[in-house]
């Protein structure tokens, strides 16, 4: 049965936004693909729905991950799991399609990590000393969250609604997005002594 709902989180941004209306299909039998954006119910808190991308279908299960997230989600579900796909969403009046599949890898979108993968390399040392020593750190304003989850707290650091910094429970330190880490000093995060 299709069915409506409304977005809410900020994991899948830019593709949704806070408050987009949603039409969720079914699978039925359509099998789920990578790059499929689908709507399942949250593992740990049964009440809550989640709408996230497919980033593996492996024998075993299904992986997804926020396009807005760092790491993939730390659960493996079932295909029965899945409450359906989001065909197309509604923002402003105006509705669009939500690429799925193939579609929703974007070739475009390989090609410029394979680019930032070459590029992440070359600048490197660069990018280090200009982390270690830049004029702009504290001149945002940022908030950390923190989150019990199964294995520990969770630490998240936002720069307005976007996740631009993640402390897992088991991690060895903040994962910090480029650029950042020019802007922020780890320093001045949560560490080890608040963890658990």
């Amino acid at each position: 049965m299709t069915r409506r709902m409304h977005y809410f989180g900020h994991s899948m941004n830019p593709v949704l936004r806070l408050g987009d209306g949603l039409l969720v299909v079914p699978f039925g039998e359509r099998p789920v693909r990578v790059g499929d954006v689908v709507v399942f119910r949250h593992p740990d808190k049964p009440g809550e729905r989640v709408v996230h991308r497919v980033v593996a279908v492996e024998p075993a299960g299904v992986r997804t991950r926020g396009d807005n997230c760092p790491q993939p989600d730390p659960w493996l579900l079932a295909p029965g799991d899945l409450m359906g796909y989001v065909a197309e969403a509604r923002r402003d009046g105006r509705t669009f399609r939500v690429d799925q599949g193939c579609e929703g890898k974007i070739f475009t979108f390989q090609m410029l990590r394979r680019l930032d993968d070459l590029l992440s390399r070359l600048l490197r040392p660069l990018y280090r000393r200009l982390a270690a020593s830049s004029p702009l750190r504290g001149r945002l304003t940022l908030r950390v969250l923190s989150f019990e989850r199964p294995g520990g707290r969770e630490w998240h650091l936002l720069l307005g609604r976007w996740v631009i910094g993640r402390r897992l429970p088991q991690g060895e330190g903040w994962e910090i997005r480029r650029p950042f880490r020019l802007l922020v000093d780890e320093a001045d995060l949560p560490g080890e002594e608040e963890r658990p």
